[in-house]
């Protein structure tokens, strides 16, 4: 079974309207799927991948009024069509944890990399302590080979 497992531990921030890269910085798990410049998710073999994600919004005040968020897939470097999500960080409620799954056929040494935007630019994918219990990664991603 191909399989793999990452999160990160740095705070994120996006420009406002600026596609940006979600980086990751941890290997949690591995096996012939394999993290290239801290984005891009590279197979080693042809077949159907589910890539899953959680991002953990953070609604910083003062940020202006802006509460989007976009999140999309691209594969080899190129957006993949209808794969976009809006996500809503209200002020009132400034912790969003945004997470889904994606299907997609990848040829082998395909890539895929997940990007996302917003309107504010005090939204932030927030990666912070907890008390009690351990850190709270801004982004998990997992991939695994299905077919």
């Amino acid at each position: 079974m191909l399989f793999r497992s990452w999160h990160s531990t740095a705070t994120q921030s996006a420009s406002v309207g600026v596609a940006t890269l979600v980086n990751l910085n941890v290997k949690d798990y591995e096996s012939d799927i394999s993290l290239i410049n801290n984005n891009k998710f590279k197979v080693t073999y042809s077949g159907v991948y589910n890539i899953q994600f959680s991002f953990q919004f953070h609604g910083l005040s003062g940020g202006g009024s802006g509460t989007t968020t976009l999140v999309w897939f691209a594969k080899n470097g190129t957006t993949i069509p209808q794969s976009n999500t809006k996500v809503t960080v209200n002020n009132n409620s400034p912790y969003i944890v945004a997470s889904w799954n994606f299907f997609q056929q990848l040829n082998a040494n395909d890539y895929m990399q997940i990007y996302w935007a917003t309107d504010n630019a005090q939204i932030k994918l927030e990666a912070s302590s907890a008390s009690p219990g351990p850190a709270i990664p801004s982004v998990i991603v997992t991939m695994n080979q299905i077919a």
